[in-house]
């Protein structure tokens, strides 16, 4: 990805940039969960399980060797081994994009006011189709990158692979939620699932051609987002102070959190229960077009304007910040009204948190969102 620092200097642009993520921001879809489900049977579960897994090994069992967000990584010999191409992924992401509505006027939008650059743990096969649907340049890109035709398995391993997809499956999905940073027992499900995935991961594929496959794997997790942000930064003239970051998965929180601390900006857009914690600014909307609306307000006034803007949300604050252009303003009025936007307090953060979290879980069970125009982009 070409840094974001050097971009906004070519572009003559001042220091300020944006960063965003994809699932549950422009796309109303989990990428990689939904190339599972495609070319694998029963990929959505299997995904599932693997994704809970990693999540279990980070947060829960706090291992100091697993870098969380690393399930596109576990998931990707399995797709292999289930016939899948990089031409097929591309073309199936392409086909079933379901972007946020009013995703395509306002990335335009805000492409025209600030750097946007995307930093996903999704595919390249899929990222470059929703970059390609936005208008956004595919150097402006930061996504996991796997070559699933250079992978070279023996046909044995295929199908020991195939079998290891079954057996996962066949493991009971984990429902416990467990509060972040306070001691858990963990469930009998947990422990079965973590029993059975260190063994399969821990174990049986190093010794097989995947091992090789999956060490060439760059995955994008929480590690690697906050890294490449700080890159960027250090390399700009430009602090945290002059960027914008919209995300809203859990590996978004460790980015998020250092634009915050850092007097960026840091908005979790339907953001899960761990990403508004680390965020300064929360928004509810299955329209983007209020990333557009706050986005503005920061290209005018910095981060300190946008949360001042949140704290007051509504109507006449809107007409009080006196927009420069207030199209997108009106634009996500005769959207459907005014979003929920919120300022995130240690007062409101709980309920804040709980709030977006399951509007985020019901957002992407539904995938529903309009179709990317065929072409578009």
């Amino acid at each position: 990805m070409t840094d974001e620092g050097q971009q906004a200097s070519e572009d003559g642009l001042d220091s300020r940039v944006l960063v965003m993520s994809l699932s549950g921001v422009v796309d109303r879809r989990n990428g990689t969960r939904d190339l599972c489900a495609r070319f694998i049977p029963k990929g959505d579960g299997l995904y599932d399980r693997i994704a809970r897994y990693d999540d279990d090994a980070a947060f829960l069992l706090g291992r100091s060797d697993h870098m969380h967000g690393c399930a596109s990584k576990f998931v990707a010999p399995f797709l292999k081994a289930f016939g899948a191409t990089d031409y097929a992924m591309h073309a199936y992401a392409k086909a079933n994009l379901r972007l946020m509505a009013g995703a395509e006027r306002a990335v335009g939008y805000l492409s025209h006011m600030l750097p946007l650059f995307v930093s996903t743990s999704a595919y390249e096969h899929h990222a470059a189709a929703v970059a390609e649907a936005l208008g956004i340049p595919h150097g402006h890109l930061h996504c996991t990158e796997a070559r699933l035709d250079e992978a070279a398995l023996e046909p044995g391993e295929m199908r020991r692979i195939r079998a290891m997809a079954s057996e996962i499956n066949s493991l009971r999905m984990p429902v416990a939620e467990y509060e972040l940073g306070v001691p858990n027992a963990l469930s009998g499900e947990d422990v079965a699932l973590l029993r059975v995935m260190d063994r399969i991961f821990g174990k049986e594929m190093p010794k097989m051609g995947a091992a090789e496959f999956m060490s060439k794997i760059d995955s994008v997790g929480t590690d690697d987002k906050a890294y490449h942000l700080v890159g960027g930064r250090r390399d700009s003239d430009g602090g945290f102070g002059s960027l914008a970051y919209i995300g809203g998965g859990d590996t978004d929180f460790q980015a998020m959190r250092l634009v915050r601390d850092g007097g960026g900006l840091s908005i979790a857009f339907n953001g899960s229960d761990f990403a508004v914690r680390g965020a300064g600014v929360a928004v509810l909307s299955d329209d983007f077009t209020a990333a557009a609306v706050l986005a503005s307000a920061f290209h005018s006034g910095g981060a300190s304007a946008v949360t001042a803007l949140a704290e007051e949300w509504g109507e006449k604050a809107l007409a009080r910040a006196g927009f420069a252009d207030s199209s997108a303003v009106r634009a996500m009025l005769s959207a459907g009204g005014l979003p929920e936007v919120y300022r995130v307090t240690r007062g409101n953060e709980d309920y804040v948190a709980e709030r977006s979290g399951a509007f985020r879980k019901r957002l992407l069970a539904s995938g529903k969102g309009r179709r990317a125009e065929k072409g578009k982009g």
